[in-house]
């Protein structure tokens, strides 16, 4: 049985059903000891988890010298088995057998045992406990994973990090499959802080009218449901109120549907507040507006000036009213708008105000300065960039102030190893004629461990004073992180070409591209660049990029003046560390659509980002073999009833129009026995039959390209007293290979006394009875002074990698016509 917090039966048996167990670890031993009769594979799932939800506690699981009968056993270093192997010195047992401890490297810990046989007796004991890490060795060959994209159907335990991760239903964007029971449980990365999971609907289509997914805010199906989602669903998220969430996906025996994506992602409980914030001042009044949201209700909302909070009463007003907010791009949430509306400003009124949102987790803040006319300085941003010791602080003010900066409470003195440096940015800022906007740059010219410590910069002007507290830490690495919009799918006839930008503060990333689990390599199939600033990798320290350091060096793309915005969109004065990573896919096919996943990498890590490429109505390139059969599909997603047909047409003229063979929403439009006829563009032309209007696809043609022995036109004969001129056009694809001439079975050629030529010519090939202009090519014989040998039958032969053509010309002598 199991002993310690949590009973799992008197004889320990529910562990061996086949389903996950989660179980928690104390600072005390908790053993579980196995004592009965199993069937053939069946396999025991632990998953423990630390009971301490600090990053300096692991799990430590000791096998105790009980373990008799024939089986295996496998300890996974994470709450899946996507996670690396913790090394064991052997995996299968048939007697007593001992192991020495073993550790996690994080909060988690799984351990999976199979059985073989059926009707065999086994006996498995073993023990777990919190234990901080460094009481063992580390696994530093098996670091910890992150998840990209989990599309399983099962029970599985997912972490919830600060970046994004995926969950899709099995086989998504394809149908998934009748009759699924999939669970997802998602714990996030931090239990130490308030922190809550968002999950944001991307996309949902579902099939029958009980296919559904469940959202439970807690960590099993009897906690709160948070959101019962089915059929097609708008873009929306969904905050917990804790740190754990359980998602069900249920099917029944109908038509599926498409499915879901969704993502998941770890994100502060206290309010969040928006960054800009609403201004209106008039002649008799004053308003300040900011919005926010809260994944917990809020509990009350407060303003105050100068530390002191205002009470409402007829010069203040306070609202808070529901409204759309956005805080991601095309994802507006549920929130609220907190509104000062101040009546009858007068001079005292203005100045620095503060709002701050509180819910059960904490409060937020945001300061908000209400100005007019002239004014103390005011401090608009400040940035600390620890990678080059500098110092950044944006205020407004007249023209007429002071600047110190001070470190550990010292006045730094100009000409100092210091460098201060205060510009102009903005003259009459915000159409004040007396307020500009400065900024004012501190640097260390050889930063040492010294320089990382507390600054202070004051502010003076006629009105008042202004001063920040700075703290200057260690230079820290950001993992490489995409901006906005990205990632951009080009999709042409002949390729698709995938496109990701982002941001990195250490020089030299690097970008690695998956299908699936498989790395894809470069050939004819696939290129990968990657740029910067435009330029490509081989061209960077040419203009201006960084010399390679050691790897143990730090080097951010920065200087004192500018810095990349990470994660946001950019701007014409952060220009040093936009990068683009390029997938080039060419000769595509339809296995090239689906997921594609891309790895970016610099010395702080790795972050993966999935990309997905949609599969077209119709796929955009075709080639058929002449004799061959080729088939052309259409695909075509609507409620209501779709009539399908297709137009053939070479260079925008219409050829032909065909019904094609309706199957649903497919129609198939089967061209046999492929000719050079054949060749062109087909459209296909979707008509909803209720309304009688054409239905716009996202790729509604194709090109078919027919590979066929040459065409061999008309030819013509001019003979003339000094000659025999011979002219055969023709057409080919692909290329033609070779002509050879022949006259009455002899080779022709200039060593006889013969001139044969063949160039490019525009020719015209008859198509279904419509004559259609083609770049093709013309082979011309010129006999100079013929005599009476020269005249009789001549053949020319034409050949591709498809086979041969042959055309033959009478030339009759004019002496016996």
């Amino acid at each position: 049985m199991l002993v310690g917090e949590k009973e799992l039966g008197a004889d320990s048996s529910s562990i061996c059903t086949g389903t996950l167990n989660h179980v928690t670890s104390s600072e005390n031993y908790t053993e579980v000891i196995i004592d009965i009769w199993f069937s053939p594979n069946q396999n025991c799932t632990l998953v423990i988890e630390s009971g301490i939800c600090s990053g300096d506690s692991g799990v430590e699981v000791e096998i105790l010298p009980f373990f008799i009968s024939a089986g295996s056993l496998t300890i996974y270093d994470g709450p899946s088995s996507k996670y690396p192997v913790i090394p064991l010195q052997g995996s299968r047992f048939y007697r007593v057998h001992n192991l020495p401890s073993k550790r996690s490297s994080g909060r988690f810990l799984t351990l999976v045992l199979l059985f073989k046989y059926d009707n065999y007796h086994r006996i498995f004991s073993l023990r777990y406990r919190n234990t901080p890490i460094g009481r063992f060795p580390s696994n530093t060959d098996n670091a910890i994973i992150e998840n990209s994209v989990s599309d399983t159907c099962g029970e599985e335990i997912l972490i919830a990090y600060q970046e994004s991760n995926f969950i899709t239903s099995p086989g998504y964007p394809r149908e998934y499959d009748k009759l699924l029971n999939c669970k997802w449980t998602v714990i996030s990365d931090d239990k130490c802080n308030n922190n809550v999971i968002q999950i944001t609907i991307h996309t949902m289509s579902l099939g029958g009218s009980d296919d559904e997914l469940i959202i439970y805010d807690g960590d099993s199906e009897v906690d709160p449901v948070l959101a019962t989602l089915s059929g097609q669903e708008e873009p929306q998220v969904i905050t917990t109120s804790g740190t754990t969430v359980v998602l069900m996906f249920w099917t029944n025996d109908t038509a599926p549907g498409q499915g879901f994506n969704l993502s998941y992602t770890r994100k502060r409980a206290t309010p969040l507040l928006a960054e800009s914030v609403t201004i209106n001042i008039t002649k008799h009044t004053a308003v300040m507006a900011v919005d926010f949201i809260s994944g917990t209700p809020h509990r009350a909302v407060y303003w105050s000036k100068n530390g002191f909070i205002i009470p409402e009463d007829d010069k203040h007003t306070f609202t808070v009213t529901p409204a759309s907010v956005t805080m991601e791009p095309d994802i507006s949430l549920d929130g609220f708008t907190a509104t000062l509306r101040i009546t009858e400003p007068v001079p005292p009124d203005f100045g620095l105000y503060k709002v701050a949102v509180v819910n059960r987790f904490g409060l937020s803040e945001r300061v908000i300065f209400l100005r007019r006319g002239n004014s103390v300085p005011v401090i608009k941003s400040h940035t600390v960039f620890p990678d080059n010791a500098t110092i950044m602080v944006t205020f407004s003010s007249h023209s007429n102030f002071k600047i110190s900066w001070y470190k550990r409470q010292r006045l730094i003195s100009y000409g100092s190893e210091v460098s201060i440096t205060t510009a102009l940015v903005e003259d009459k800022y915000n159409g004040e004629a007396n307020e500009a906007l400065f900024k004012s740059v501190l640097g260390s010219t050889n930063p040492t461990e010294l320089d990382y410590v507390d600054y202070m910069c004051i502010i003076r002007n006629d009105i008042g004073t202004t001063e920040i507290s700075l703290y200057m830490g260690y230079p820290e690495k950001e993992l490489p992180k995409l901006l906005v919009p990205s990632p951009t799918v080009e999709i042409s006839d002949q390729e698709i070409i995938l496109s990701v930008n982002f941001d990195s503060n250490i020089a030299y990333p690097s970008a690695t591209w998956f299908i699936g689990d498989v790395q894809i390599e470069i050939s004819d199939k696939y290129s990968m660049e990657l740029k910067w600033e435009g330029i490509y990798s081989p061209y960077w320290t040419t203009n201006g990029y960084p010399s390679h350091l050691r790897s143990n060096d730090q080097r951010s793309v920065i200087d004192i003046y500018t810095y990349p915005h990470i994660g946001g969109s950019r701007s014409s004065t952060q220009p040093n560390a936009h990068y683009t990573a390029v997938l080039t896919i060419s000769k595509i096919t339809s296995e090239d659509f689906g997921f594609y996943r891309v790895v970016l990498e610099n010395e702080a890590g790795k972050s993966h980002h999935v990309i997905g490429v949609p599969i077209p109505e119709v796929f955009l390139y075709v080639t058929c073999d002449q004799a061959d059969t080729t088939r052309l599909v259409c695909n075509v997603t609507s409620c209501s009833s779709i009539i399908h047909s297709w137009i053939h047409s070479v260079d925008g003229e219409v050829i032909r129009n065909l019904p094609g063979d309706q199957d649903g929403t497919l129609n198939t439009l089967t061209i046999p026995l492929c000719m050079y006829l054949d060749a062109g563009t087909y459209t296909c032309i979707a008509t909803d039959e209720e309304s009688g209007n054409n239905v716009k696809l996202s790729h509604d043609r194709t090109t078919l390209a027919v590979r066929a022995v040459p065409v061999i036109l008309e030819s013509a004969v001019a003979i003339q007293s000094d000659g025999i001129h011979l002219e055969v056009p023709f057409f080919s694809n692909p290329p033609h290979r070779w002509v050879t001439w022949h006259r009455n079975g002899y080779t022709v050629g200039s060593p006889y006394g013969q001139l044969i030529e063949t160039g490019p010519r525009n020719v015209i090939l008859p198509m279904y009875g419509k004559m259609c202009s083609k770049a093709g090519n013309v082979t011309s014989v010129y006999v100079h002074n013929p005599t009476t040998g020269d005249f009789g039958k001549y053949k020319v032969t034409i050949g591709n990698e498809m086979g041969s053509s042959e055309h033959f010309i009478n030339v009759q002598n004019p002496l016996y016509a």
